[in-house]
Order: C-alpha cells, then structure tokens, then sequence
C-alpha cells in the first residue's frame, strides 16, 4: 500500500509539472497609440428682431458656442451677410425693401466693438473678430448683441439676412 501510495505521488506531482516542460512561447510587442487634434465644433442661435416700429431702432441677441480641444487659440469672426451693401449690414424682404442692422461683441454697441472679419481679409470692412480666446474641451458662449434701424420703415414685411460666423485656430 506504500509502495502504490508513492507511485500515485510521483506520478501526481510529474503530471503537474509536466505541462510546463517543453511548451514553446512566443511575445510581440503591441503599440499603443493616440493623437489629440486641434478639433472645434460651433453652434450659433441667431438674432430676432420681432416686429419692429416705424422710426425706432430694436436690440436683440443671439448666442455663438464654440468648442475646442483644450489649448486650442481661436478667435472669431462674423462675415458682411448676404445683403451688404457697401456700407452697412442690412436685412432685405422679398421685394427689395431692406433695413439697416449692426452686430457687436459688447453691449455698449461702440464702433470699435463692432463684430466683423476685416484682420482676416474678409470683406466685412467694419469690424474685426472677437478673440484670442483658449479652449478648455468646454462649450465657451459668447453674445452678439445687434441693432436694428427701422427709420425710414416704407413697407410692411419679413426681413432676413444670413452672416457667416467662422472660428479660425
């Protein structure tokens, strides 16, 4: 009985070890990669003026969100509009009546605030882009504050115009 005791223990213990004697291995090397890229992503809400009086001028605001990568210099800039018309902004109905408007960066409305794209060789001759700003992976917003000029108000429409907001980086 000691004798088949000892026996089974010596087999057990080879049969452990035996799966680890002559086994063959192989190893690679994998890369592990990422790159991070100057990405940014914009969303605007345009300006309303409602409905505007005859001989008054109307405030309104909308919103530019912008979102960059961390790091990322941005600075924005608002284009003339599809009605410019050698001088101003200005909203146009369908029968070619327009009405003149300007878009700000500050609520002080100053010329010198005026939202534009002229220091990036746009043709929007007043005004220059709002920035340098840094991205921080956030929704940053920012106000345009705009003004409407009614005077002289000559026929009863809809007004439309179309700007272009770029975000250079």
């Amino acid at each position: 009985m000691k004798k088949a005791f000892i026996t089974s223990f010596i087999l057990l213990f080879g049969l452990c070890f035996s799966t680890s004697i002559g086994q063959e291995t192989q190893t690679a090397i994998m890369n592990v990669h990422s790159q991070v890229t100057s990405s940014v992503s914009i969303s605007v809400t345009g300006l309303d003026f409602g409905e505007l009086s005859t001989q008054s001028t109307t405030d309104a605001t909308g919103t530019i969100s912008v979102m960059a990568a961390t790091g990322v210099i941005y600075n924005i800039a608002l284009d003339e509009g599809q009605n410019w018309d050698s001088y101003s902004r200005t909203m146009l109905s369908d029968s070619g009546t327009s009405i003149g408007y300007g878009l700000w960066k500050d609520a002080g409305l100053q010329p010198e605030d005026m939202w534009g794209d002229s220091d990036f060789g746009g043709a929007q001759p007043i005004g220059t882009s709002a920035g340098p700003f840094t991205g921080d992976g956030t929704a940053q917003n920012y106000t345009v504050y705009g003004q409407a000029n009614s005077a002289p108000l000559v026929v009863l429409d809809d007004f439309n115009d179309l700007v272009t907001v770029t975000v250079h980086y």
